[in-house]
């Protein structure tokens, strides 16, 4: 038929469980059902692809990957609120080495899968803060971390829920692409409205320049352009600065440093030499590279070649 591939719903309980509890041995047999599922569709089509929902704890997700089928990273959004509220960089970076390389133990080939909104786990503009700055350090967060990056529809926006009994209904208010395509009513009986950042529809934040829009559509465009930071192995950039978290990003179409400064203060630290400037995610000024003396912005990422 044409189809590329599929989101495997509720991936982690094709057999037995607790509600949203998993036994091992249960789990054991759930992957290796879909190991047969994903090795036949392989056959089918090379190049099929496939993402499961293994909405529970980070360590089955990271299991899921024995499979040969991506797993969504429920914990990402959770390290990128962590970081904005403890002004801690260094974590969010040690969060994201540590994962794929449990990833790449399970499958060599695993590739992640980050998002920071869903319908379950709800919209990220929603959260605590969820100011401009906070909302463009999240997302550019998302697009540049290593492997697929998946963004709600709405993110590039910063599209809040309506409210209401049932969340899930609030987190999948209608799309606004502009003033003539935007109707809540009688969405599951409810009348649900698109509220954003800036107030404004797609259309109008696409032509402002400064929008969330632009910063979000400005790293994923770098990412596709540098796939190094893609496909690379992660590992830890010591800056000597809790607030700064660092990630070196190794890989066969280029080396790079990715630099989050999660706080609400600009911070400076040091870069090995030749270090060179790929783009500049500032949501207040811009970096300032001294030689190997890094000057970054409140709130802000970074990324350089080496």
């Amino acid at each position: 038929k044409g189809v590329d591939g599929f989101r495997l719903d509720a991936a982690a309980w094709i057999y037995g469980g607790n509600g949203w509890k998993i036994d091992s041995a249960n789990y054991t047999k759930t992957k290796k059902w879909w190991k047969e599922f994903a090795d036949d569709m392989y056959s089918h089509k090379a190049g099929t692809y496939l993402i499961g929902e293994v909405y529970t704890d980070l360590q089955y997700s990271e299991e899921f990957y024995e499979t040969g089928i991506e797993a969504f990273t429920f914990s990402g959004n959770a390290w990128a609120k962590e970081a904005i509220e403890r002004k801690n960089g260094e974590r969010l970076s040690k969060e994201l080495a540590a994962h794929q390389q449990k990833v790449r133990e399970r499958n060599p080939n695993g590739i992640e899968a980050n998002f920071i909104s869903n319908h379950d786990t709800g919209r990220y503009a929603m959260s605590p803060g969820g100011n401009k700055e906070q909302l463009m350090f999240a997302n550019a967060y998302n697009a540049l971390a290593p492997g697929d990056s998946y963004i709600y529809y709405g993110d590039e926006l910063g599209l809040k829920g309506s409210g209401g009994q049932w969340a899930d209904h609030s987190y999948r208010t209608p799309m606004p692409f502009n003033s003539g395509k935007t109707n809540g009513n009688n969405y599951c009986g409810q009348n649900l409205s698109s509220s954003t950042l800036s107030g404004k529809t797609a259309d109008g934040d696409k032509n402002d320049s400064s929008s969330l829009y632009n910063h979000l559509a400005k790293a994923i465009k770098y990412k596709n352009e540098h796939l190094g930071l893609y496909n690379g192995t992660a590992s830890i950039y010591n800056t000597s600065n809790s607030a700064v978290g660092g990630l070196k990003m190794d890989g066969e179409e280029g080396d790079y440093l990715v630099v989050f400064n999660a706080s609400d203060a600009e911070q400076t630290i040091t870069l090995e030499e030749g270090a060179k400037l790929g783009i500049d995610l500032s949501t207040n000024g811009q970096v300032s590279l001294d030689g190997t003396s890094l000057t970054i912005p409140k709130l802000s990422i970074a990324v350089f070649e080496l």
